[in-house]
């Protein structure tokens, strides 16, 4: 059995990070007849239900550079089940957060989690953390944006 498989000696069987194609797999009881010396199977077999799986980030990026007053789109997607719910929050100092405003004249989040930042000015430049929870956990990822003006970006690139 390697890592994924425990067997505790009272029999019970222990799955190691539970996915969801576990699920797709019978489980039967294997016993050693010491005094037969047999290995027995057991009739029935049993199947996974899976009831709950934690967060995983699927899609997201470390660093953003948008242009200044273009469309800044950072990413968050992320799997689970139940639905993942996805909150955006901005770094102001080390231990500082705010959540962002998501439903604003120039922020939005679409359904995917990413967050769409239009006309991206200065102010806008920073550390975005998402969340991605449910009931089984939670995952986070940080992206740094940086608004750079035409100018500035066309030095960068020459």
């Amino acid at each position: 059995m390697g890592s994924k498989y425990l067997m505790f000696p009272s029999g019970e069987l222990h799955i190691n990070t539970v996915r969801q194609e576990d699920s797709e797999f019978t489980y039967r009881c294997q016993c050693m007849d010491h005094l037969a010396g047999r290995t027995l199977v057991s009739n029935t077999a049993g199947r996974l239900v899976i009831t709950g799986v934690a967060p995983r980030l699927i899609h997201r990026q470390n660093l953003i550079t948008a242009r200044e007053n273009s469309v800044a789109m950072i990413p968050c997607a992320a799997e689970g089940f139940p639905s993942v719910t996805i909150k955006w929050y901005k770094q102001h100092s080390s231990s500082s957060l705010s959540p962002v405003q998501e439903k604003s004249d120039r922020i939005q989040k679409r359904i995917d989690g990413t967050l769409i930042i239009s006309n991206a000015v200065a102010g806008d430049i920073g550390a975005y953390l998402c969340t991605a929870s449910n009931a089984f956990g939670e995952q986070k990822s940080i992206t740094q944006l940086n608004v750079v003006h035409d100018c500035a970006l066309k030095k960068l690139f020459s």
